[in-house]
């Protein structure tokens, strides 16, 4: 035992128990120099009691924990007892965390001379007599002992490896100092709410920096240990390392996020045949997969490519991204086979665009039908997985473009088949060719949206035209001729049978009145053919503004050849009507005369044919057979009956000289 505290009588007995107490006895005086030091502290600490006799209280306590204790024995010199953890040094460089009751002690006139601290360890870097101590040591996950000022009284070599730095370096600094930045202030805001009691325990998933510079995930618990005043001790923190497991709930929440928007997508191909609605579906799905603000999908129609729908684009970035043409599209749109570039356009980059991704779009036949881009303002580079869904999903849009372009030529197809089965309904209803043109006409102006469509019937053998039918884009039927076209045109059309596209301001069509129709229209003349014959002529009037494509030739056609047939069946059904009447007629005439007396015959035969041929001018001979001669009986003249006239020369005419 030291040097002893004056006592107030020499056989006080006092100094002798504290060398028998079992914990370790401390008693510091008021200028913070060891007084007093018992058996137990020298087994806890390893100094004995001549070493540090007269030394400072620093010589027992680690370098980070100073000024709490510090605080502490300011406290107890100010009269209050105070129980606190912390962190111990050992002579031979152990760490040992050792809990503290400290009060002050006073002289015989009762001033305050220093202060009386009693410890017991709590737990030992390596070794400890507790068997707390050797579960926080072996313990699979990691665990440290936190005072309340935050610095570590205590850290495993699970800990240590989880964080991948010393012991030495982790009780140097706050619980905080390798937290991700964004993750500080929860974790300190929760850990006050432990130490005021306003909470028994928390939980919390929480990014670490490791010294390589990569990040971990860790599960966090903390709970507090209080003295018997409920005043914190010390804090426990576990600490497990989940960085797998959250990858892989990343990558399974990522995989379902995605089948989730397909699934949409699929829905969204089955419920629309719209191109639009479904190219916006696409492309939001796409962007909330991705977590990108900005989008589009291109499209080609002919010559030109057109940004068919956006998100996220200024009006500045969607004028300059409109419209490109083939010829001078830009090299990361692929039209002429070109990979993408990782440049961000300038108005992209103008939108604050970082990163950015495009994708052509191509079918099968590797025949190249627009791209999709997806530009982020929030990252410097699309993950992998990112740019392997847009793979994924080109794929899928170019599928449900292709589709809707199918679907559309069916419902096109059908539109046709819908027109010819009315034209062919018409000519069996009403056996009327006007109405069968008008048809026509109507059903051309439908399909084909010109400014004038007209059918003009021809006189193969002359040829000219013989009649005229025309329907304005309106709707309204035209019945006198509105054109007349050269006999160079009309040679072409009706003796070469050729399909004549002529441009706009052309003079092989003219236009009597020129506000009929402005000069600048294109013409396209189809002959009707039916069999060998020209019936007639098709003329479609387009605009320069109209786009006449191949499918809009190929249905003009149809018509053309549609309404031929239709109007020679009508013909040949007319013809074969006024024969058949005829018949009738001649029929009703032979019954007629075969009751009638012979005198009556010639008359009866002359108004026959006046009235079922028209006819305004005939003779009617009968044969004597006694004098073998063709005796004139009637005539018709100027569409009246007449008596024979005897007295004409033609009245007899000898058998075998013949009649003229």
């Amino acid at each position: 035992m030291g040097h002893l505290l004056p006592t107030a009588t020499s056989d006080a007995p006092w100094p002798s128990l504290l060398e028998q107490l079992p914990v370790a006895v401390v008693v510091v005086d008021a200028d913070g120099y060891i007084r007093q030091w018992n058996a137990e502290a020298t087994r806890l600490f390893g100094w004995t009691a001549d070493e540090v006799l007269g030394a400072s209280w620093t010589i027992l306590v680690s370098p980070h924990a100073r000024e709490s204790v510090s605080r502490v024995i300011e406290r107890v010199l100010a009269g209050a007892t105070v129980s606190h953890v912390n962190a111990n040094r050992t002579k031979d460089g152990r760490t040992v965390v050792c809990e503290w009751r400290n009060a002050p002690w006073r002289d015989w006139q009762g001033k305050i001379g220093g202060v009386v601290a009693v410890a017991h360890s709590v737990v030992a870097n390596g070794t400890t007599s507790h068997v707390l101590g050797q579960l926080l040591q072996t313990a699979p996950i990691g665990i440290a002992l936190v005072a309340p000022d935050g610095f570590p009284l205590f850290v495993n070599k699970q800990l240590c490896d989880i964080l991948g730095r010393a012991e030495e370096e982790l009780q140097r600094h706050r619980f905080t100092a390798f937290l991700h930045p964004d993750d500080k202030a929860e974790d300190e805001r929760l850990f006050q709410a432990l130490l005021r009691g306003e909470r028994d325990s928390y939980c919390l998933r929480q990014r670490y920096l490791r010294p390589e510079g990569t990040t971990i995930t860790a599960l966090l618990n903390s709970a507090v240990v209080r003295d018997d005043r409920a005043q914190p001790l010390f804090a426990i923190r576990t600490l497990q390392d989940i960085t797998r497991q959250v990858a892989a709930e990343t990558e399974a929440m990522r995989r379902l996020k995605e089948l989730d928007a397909r699934n949409r997508i699929l829905s969204a191909l089955i419920t629309t045949f719209d191109l639009q609605e479904r190219l916006s579906r696409i492309l939001d799905e796409t962007l909330a997969v991705v977590g990108a603000d900005i989008g589009g999908v291109y499209l080609r129609e002919g010559a030109t490519v057109r940004l068919q729908v956006s998100r996220g684009l200024s009006p500045h970035a969607v004028e300059a991204l409109a419209t490109f043409t083939l010829t001078d599209a830009p090299d990361w749109l692929g039209v002429q086979g070109h990979a993408p570039v990782d440049t961000v356009p300038e108005p992209l980059r103008r939108d604050g665009a970082q990163a950015w991704f495009c994708l052509p779009l191509a079918l099968p036949t590797n025949d190249w039908i627009g791209a999709l881009f997806i530009a982020t303002r929030h990252r410097p580079a699309l993950a992998p997985e990112d740019v392997a869904f847009l793979q994924d999903i080109a794929l899928q849009l170019t599928v449900a473009v292709r589709g809707v372009w199918v679907y559309r030529q069916a419902q096109e197809r059908l539109r046709w088949l819908e027109s010819l089965l009315r034209i062919n309904r018409t000519v069996v209803q009403t056996l009327d060719t006007d109405a069968v043109l008008r048809v026509v006409l109507t059903e051309a102006q439908q399909l084909l949206r010109c400014d004038l469509v007209a059918i003009t019937l021809v006189d193969e053998e002359t040829p000219h035209f013989t009649r005229f039918l025309g329907c304005r884009q309106d709707g309204t039927v035209v019945t006198e001729p509105l054109f007349d076209i050269d006999t160079q045109l009309v040679d072409q059309l009706v003796r070469q049978r050729l399909t004549v596209v002529l441009p706009e301001g052309t003079d092989a069509v003219r236009f009597p009145e020129r506000d009929c129709l402005a000069p600048s229209m294109r013409y396209i003349g189809l002959p009707m053919v039916a069999g060998e014959r020209v019936v007639g002529v098709l003329h479609l009037f387009v605009s320069a503004a109209h786009t006449f494509t191949d499918r809009d030739m190929a249905l003009a056609q149809t018509l053309a050849g549609q309404a031929a047939i239709a109007t020679e069946h009508l013909r040949l059904f007319e013809l074969s009507k006024a024969w058949r009447e005829a018949l009738e007629r001649f029929l009703a005439a032979q019954t007629q005369i075969a009751r009638i007396p012979s005198s009556e015959v010639a008359s009866v035969v002359l108004r026959t044919l006046q009235t079922s041929l028209g006819v305004t001018c005939a003779y009617f001979y009968g044969y004597d057979e006694r004098t073998q001669t063709l005796q004139l009986k009637g005539c018709l003249l100027s569409e009246e009956l007449a008596p024979p006239l005897a007295d004409k020369p033609f009245a007899v005419v000898p058998l075998g000289e013949g009649l003229i």
